[in-house]
């Protein structure tokens, strides 16, 4: 074998074993940043989610039944996980009188908290208590950027109860062009 060569081989060889020593720095750096990500990742609790449903669903029984009193329970349960439909259930219980005296106050909180849990339904309701002062201080502006943001997610109520007030004139200017282009987005059933 030739000088060059010997020397070729003995470049490769250690080129491999530093590309080596590489690979291991760096799978070592990577296992040992998977493992920390692991410590700060919570899991998802599947027997969390799966009590969250069945308090929702045994509130569903008692409300089909009228034991509104025990359906609140329930709901109250569900919202207690984060159920962001049982928040704006319980938001409507509180807000009628359904199984408990009226109570602006938590009625209010049940639907800030089902539109934070991503039940967007809870928007419409949530903008009638800005409106009109359930468990909060009137306040118009909010209640409209409320609707705006329940439109923008194609939410029917939110869409209808903000065309109404264009439709009206009712603490906005009056639009009617805005209040039928808005409706105009509500997608009838079947269509979608």
């Amino acid at each position: 074998m030739g000088e060059a060569y010997k020397k070729y081989i003995e470049k490769e060889k250690l080129s491999r074993d530093f590309s080596r020593e590489i690979a291991n720095v760096v799978n070592r750096y990577f296992d040992s940043f998977l493992e920390k990500a692991k410590e700060n990742v919570t899991p998802i609790d599947e027997s969390r989610e799966r009590a969250k449903a069945q308090y929702f669903k045994q509130a569903m029984i008692h409300e089909k039944n009228k034991e509104y009193e025990k359906a609140l329970e329930f709901f109250l349960f569900a919202v207690e996980l984060g159920h962001g439909e049982a928040c704006y259930k319980a938001g409507i219980y509180y807000l009628n009188g359904l199984g408990t005296p009226i109570n602006h106050d938590k009625a209010f909180t049940m639907f800030e908290l089902g539109m934070r849990n991503y039940y967007f339904p809870a928007n419409a309701k949530l903008a009638e208590c800005y409106l009109y002062g359930y468990g909060t201080r009137i306040d118009v502006n909010k209640a409209i950027d409320v609707l705006e943001m329940g439109t923008f997610l194609d939410d029917e109520d939110c869409i209808n109860l903000l065309a109404d007030l264009y439709e009206k004139g009712e603490y906005i200017e009056k639009d009617y062009e805005l209040a039928d282009y808005l409706r105009s987005k509500i997608i009838p059933e079947g269509e979608a």
